[in-house]
């Protein structure tokens, strides 16, 4: 079961389509005028009094008042980092990869992150033939045209700035490949490409997601915990040359 899929569902009253959205101005002034309030009153209470009150929370249950704004704090705050994420990708568009030219762009980008980001992982010779040999413009034509890969790029402009390829299967929906270039990391892009795979995956009907991480790639694998992948099995897979990925296999059910 993923993370997601173990939230509460709001109380009817707190959905917003049961009486719709008012218009911005209205739920602006609202806020700052019920928050405000609340505050003052607040403001009139003792130390002690924050712990000795109970107030109902819809998804908590009964909580003391200390509780309470703490938690709002923490809420308020939460939703304007989120937020701040979700507009900072509207700059950015995801395209599906169809002329060889958009395999020529995915080739080459994959050249500099993984020259950039894998040889402390997995040292540059095993780097130099993995890209020779899985990263070639020749390599993902072959996915895409005789394997069922679907390949997409991250665009921000005219720029790529990122890639990802999927491949149907049965076990679910293999997330082959999400690499993000080092000048767009740390920019909440990750979580908006995790979306966009989830979502396909959901479209095609597919019971779960799947991937393979290196087991020292300590940063990606705190971004798919994170996002609610689970760690199913470690393994070896020799690739050639005397090359092994050795990968923990972790699975996102949909």
């Amino acid at each position: 079961m993923s993370k997601a899929s173990k939230l509460k569902s709001p109380p009817a009253a707190f959905d917003p389509k049961r009486k719709g959205i008012p218009e911005r101005k209205v739920w602006l002034h609202n806020w700052k005028r019920h928050s405000g309030r609340i505050i003052k009153q607040w403001e009139r209470w003792e130390e002690g009094d924050f712990g000795k009150y109970l107030a109902p929370h819809p998804l908590l249950g009964r909580i003391h008042f200390k509780e309470l704004v703490y938690f709002t704090i923490y809420h308020n705050e939460l939703h304007r980092k989120n937020l701040e994420v979700k507009k900072r990708w509207t700059a950015y568009e995801i395209i599906p990869v169809r002329t060889p030219e958009d395999v020529q762009t995915v080739s080459i980008l994959a050249t500099e992150i993984w020259n950039e980001h894998y040889p402390p992982i997995i040292g540059q010779e095993q780097v130099d033939y993995m890209v020779r040999e899985f990263q070639s413009t020749e390599h993902i034509q072959k996915q895409i045209e005789g394997e069922s890969y679907q390949y997409f790029l991250l665009m921000r402009g005219g720029d790529a700035c990122g890639y990802m390829a999927v491949q149907g299967g049965p076990d679910g929906l293999f997330v082959s490949k999400v690499y993000l270039h080092k000048d767009t990391r740390g920019l909440g892009l990750g979580k908006m490409l995790h979306y966009f795979i989830r979502d396909l995956g959901r479209k095609q009907a597919h019971p779960q997601l799947w991937l393979t991480v290196n087991k020292e790639n300590h940063k990606a694998i705190k971004a798919y915990e994170d996002w609610g992948y689970e760690r199913k099995e470690a393994l070896v897979m020799d690739i050639g040359r005397g090359f092994v990925m050795d990968d923990y296999k972790y699975t996102y059910e949909l």
